[in-house]
């Protein structure tokens, strides 16, 4: 965890287990904020913890089904960053068996923002995809499509959810966020290490075979103010 700790046994967040929140990645986040829902949202938006998840590139890598409810506030939006190994990100509704999720198709620098409605939809990652197993295919992203799959993990979003309550910052395909700037066969996150030092050079093997998903969110309701601090337990991640 970055700045408020999230307490897993208890799932709520503690007024005393709190590191500084980084300033950098902080900033990143309004301007994504900023970005995707506007100057005033970004305004009001304080940055205060982050829950950083590490997934290898393994067949029963997976997140349930789950809420993010332990924030005293739910108007502020989640920030999710991805790094790494592609992955099948799932949203559906307020109950777990309100609706078939949203497939989308979230590769390394893609970025959610999960903000109104679905800050209380039940969300969870799937599966965690090798490089080699994403494609990408222009055609899929000449606009957008409502039975297209971009990758070979075959997810059809032809009957999921779209009601609009979340967003990727990158594409223009229902199911997968496909940038212009990728290669037409990208099986690593980077494979040319000439002049890179020891230390960047060991974060892309990592990368390259396993997910980073960092997600920030503010924690109380006045962002940087703690003076009205709410004993609040979510209800964390379920069984799927």
């Amino acid at each position: 965890s970055l700045g408020y700790h999230y307490d897993w046994t208890e799932r709520m967040y503690k007024k005393d287990m709190k590191t500084p929140f980084p300033s950098d990645l902080a900033d990143l986040c309004r301007e994504i904020a900023s970005a995707v829902l506007g100057q005033h949202a970004s305004a009001v938006f304080t940055p205060e913890a982050a829950i950083v998840n590490y997934y290898p590139c393994l067949p029963n890598t997976s997140m349930g089904g789950h809420l993010d409810d332990a924030e005293h506030t739910m108007e502020q939006p989640i920030v999710s960053i991805s790094l790494g190994c592609p992955a099948i990100f799932l949203i559906g509704g307020r109950n777990k068996h309100d609706s078939k999720p949203l497939a989308l198709l979230v590769r390394s620098g893609d970025v959610v923002v999960m903000s109104g409605e679905s800050r209380y939809c039940y969300h969870g990652v799937p599966c965690i995809l090798p490089h080699s197993a994403v494609q990408y295919r222009e055609e899929d992203c000449e606009g957008t499509r409502s039975n297209s799959s971009c990758c070979d993990c075959g997810v059809d979003n032809s009957n999921g959810i779209n009601n609009g309550s979340s967003s990727s910052s990158s594409g223009s395909c229902t199911v997968c966020s496909c940038r212009d700037d990728r290669e037409n066969d990208r099986s690593d996150v980077r494979t040319d290490l000439d002049g890179c030092d020891e230390w960047d050079q060991d974060v892309v093997e990592y990368l390259n075979k396993a997910r980073i998903n960092i997600n920030v969110r503010q924690v109380n309701i006045c962002g940087g103010d703690d003076h009205m601090w709410v004993e609040k337990a979510g209800s964390g991640a379920t069984k799927s």
